[in-house]
C-alpha cells in the first residue's frame, strides 16, 4: 500500500469533527456511489499532501510510478492527459515553434492556443495502417531542415486505432537536430509491461504522456507525465498548475495509486497473457472475413472486409451479444481491452463474429473525402479573437475558433484559425465555436 492510500484510509477510519471542504463531510447524500467513497474524498490537508507542491504522500506516489515506468520524473495528474499535454507543451512552446502533425488530438490542438504557440502542421499521409493516417519519419526531418526555430515534435503513438509509430526513429531525428520528442503516448500506458514492445521513453522520448485510465485498471481521469530528463518536471510541474483545478480529486489519485500497485505485482503477467490470447481472437475473425488492423495486441479495429458488413451492421451485432465497443463508424468497431475483461466476455466477441452472414456484394472501399483548407489566423489569433457559437450548418465560409471533426476519435478535420469549407461527413458537433465577423 501506498502512503496516500494509507493516509486516506487511516483519516477515513477516524472520527473526526471536518471543518473544512468538501461540504459532504465525509457523509452520503442519497445517490448511487458507494458511502466509503466520501470518506476518501478529502481535500489538501497537513496529512494529504499536495499535489503542486508535493513533499510527502503525492510525492512519493510520484517516485514510485517513475521507478516502474523507468523515467527521470514522472508528475501524476487527476485531470486526464488533457493536462499532461498542456504542461509539456506549454514547457517545448517557450522555446520556439512546434511541429504538429495533423492527426493529432484536439487536445494538442488545444494546448496550442491557450499557450499562444506557433505551430507548423505536418500533413499525415494516408495509410492502410491507420484511419488517422502515418507521419512520414523524412517529413519531419524536412521541417526540421526547413525552418530552425522548431524548438519539438509533438508525436501521437499508440493513436486511437492502435497503430504505433517507430518512435525510435523520430527520437533519433530529434537527436540530430536538438530538438524535444514529446509523445502522446495516451492510448498505450501498457506498453511498458508487454514483452517484445516499448514504452515511448524506452525508445528515447524526452517526455510522455500516458492516459493509464484508458488501457490500465484506473478511474477515469487518471493520467502520468514522463520526463527522461528530471531537471524538466518541476518547471512542467508549475505549468501544469496554470490549467488545473486547484482542488484536484483524491479518489482519482487513489486509483492511480491502485492501479500503480497491480502494474507493478500483475502487469506484466497479465497484459502478456492478454495479448496473447487477444492474437488468436484476432486470428479467428480474420478467418471468418472480417479485416482486423494490427498495432496495439490489446486493442481491435475491425472492418467487414470480405464479409461485406457496414460498421452499424456489426454495431448491431455487437449490442445483440451484449457488447459495448468504444467506438464505431460507417466502416467497422474499435474494441478495447484490459487483464480486467474476463474470458466469458472475449467469448462473446467469437460469437458475433463467427455467425456472421457474408453479403453477396462487399461493400466499396471508403473514398477518401479531403476538406479544402485554407487558413486565415493561427491557431492562437483564432483562440484570441471575437467568437461566437452557431449552428453547424452556419458555420460553413466562417473562420473556425475551435476544432472541427467527429469525435470520437477527436482527430480534427478543420483546425482553429482555417476556413469551414465543408461540414466533416458523419459530424456530431451540433454547434461550432467561429470567429466573430
Amino acid at each position: 500500500m501506498y502512503e496516500l492510500e494509507r493516509a486516506l484510509k487511516e483519516h477515513a477510519e477516524r472520527v473526526c469533527a471536518s471543518f473544512h471542504m468538501p461540504g459532504h463531510k465525509g457523509r452520503k447524500p442519497d445517490g448511487v456511489l458507494p458511502p466509503e467513497l466520501y470518506g476518501l474524498d478529502v481535500t489538501e490537508l497537513p496529512f494529504s499532501d499536495e499535489l503542486f507542491e508535493a513533499d510527502g504522500a503525492i510525492a512519493q506516489l510520484e517516485a514510485e510510478a517513475s521507478r516502474l515506468f523507468g523515467s527521470g520524473a514522472t508528475l501524476i495528474s487527476p485531470f486526464g492527459a488533457t493536462s499532461c499535454i498542456q504542461a509539456m507543451t506549454a514547457l517545448a512552446a517557450a522555446r520556439g515553434k512546434l511541429l504538429i502533425p495533423r492527426n493529432s488530438h484536439y487536445s494538442v490542438f488545444n494546448a496550442v492556443g491557450l499557450c499562444g504557440a506557433e505551430a507548423v502542421v505536418l500533413p499525415a499521409a494516408p495509410s492502410d495502417e491507420t484511419p488517422a493516417g502515418v507521419v512520414p519519419a523524412e517529413a519531419v526531418e524536412a521541417a526540421f531542415l526547413a525552418d530552425p526555430a522548431i524548438s519539438a515534435l509533438i508525436l501521437t503513438s499508440v493513436d486511437y486505432y492502435g497503430y504505433i509509430a517507430d518512435v525510435s526513429a523520430f527520437a533519433e531525428i530529434c537527436r540530430r537536430h536538438k530538438r524535444l520528442l514529446l509523445v502522446d503516448n495516451s492510448h498505450g500506458s501498457h506498453l511498458r509491461f508487454i514483452e517484445g514492445l516499448k514504452h515511448p521513453l524506452e525508445c528515447g522520448a524526452d517526455a510522455v504522456c500516458d492516459s493509464i485510465h484508458k488501457t490500465l485498471p484506473a478511474m477515469t481521469g487518471s493520467a502520468l507525465l514522463h520526463f527522461a530528463d528530471a531537471r524538466l518536471a518541476a518547471s512542467a510541474k508549475k505549468l501544469m498548475k496554470r490549467f488545473c483545478s486547484s482542488s484536484p480529486s483524491y479518489p482519482i489519485m487513489l486509483s492511480i495509486a491502485a492501479a500503480l500497485g497491480w502494474a507493478r505485482d500483475e502487469g506484466e503477467k497479465a497484459y502478456n497473457k492478454l495479448a496473447e490470447r487477444l492474437g488468436r481472437l484476432k486470428n479467428d475473425i480474420e478467418a471468418y472475413g472480417f479485416r482486423v488492423l494490427r498495432g496495439d495486441p490489446c486493442r481491435i479495429y475491425v472492418t467487414g472486409g470480405e464479409t461485406g458488413l457496414s460498421g452499424a451492421e456489426t454495431a448491431a451485432r455487437l449490442a445483440r451479444f451484449g457488447c459495448v465497443p468504444e467506438f464505431t463508424d460507417e466502416n467497422g468497431a474499435l474494441l478495447m481491452f484490459s487483464p480486467m475483461n474476463t474470458e466469458e466476455e472475449l467469448s462473446r466477441l467469437t460469437g458475433v463474429f463467427v455467425t456472421a452472414e457474408k453479403k453477396k456484394q462487399l461493400l466499396p472501399k471508403p473514398e477518401r473525402r479531403d476538406i479544402i483548407l485554407r487558413r486565415a489566423m493561427s491557431i492562437a489569433e483564432a483562440f484570441r479573437a471575437r467568437c461566437e457559437c452557431v449552428p453547424a450548418e452556419e458555420s460553413v465560409g466562417r473562420i473556425a475558433a475551435e476544432c472541427v471533426g467527429v469525435y470520437p476519435p477527436g482527430l480534427p478535420s478543420v483546425l482553429p484559425g482555417e476556413y469551414i469549407a465543408a461540414l466533416p461527413e458523419g459530424l456530431n458537433m451540433k454547434r461550432i465555436l467561429v470567429v466573430k465577423e
